[in-house]
């Protein structure tokens, strides 16, 4: 499975993220966390839905 995520400038902000600590200027509006961390966390989730440990309702 493959996901693609494009963030523009009007999806980020400068500031710090409430999952890692780090001060950045790709803070995702809406999620308060970094890029980073939420793709991290995508990934995570794809990850456990292939395995079938995880079912969205």
């Amino acid at each position: 499975m493959k996901k693609v995520t494009t963030y523009g400038p009007q999806d980020l902000t400068h500031g710090k993220c409430t999952c890692c600590g780090e001060t950045s200027s790709e803070i995702v509006i809406g999620e308060g966390m970094c890029a980073d961390c939420v793709q991290m966390i995508d990934f995570e989730m794809m990850l456990m839905m292939e395995d079938g440990k995880y079912e969205q309702d």
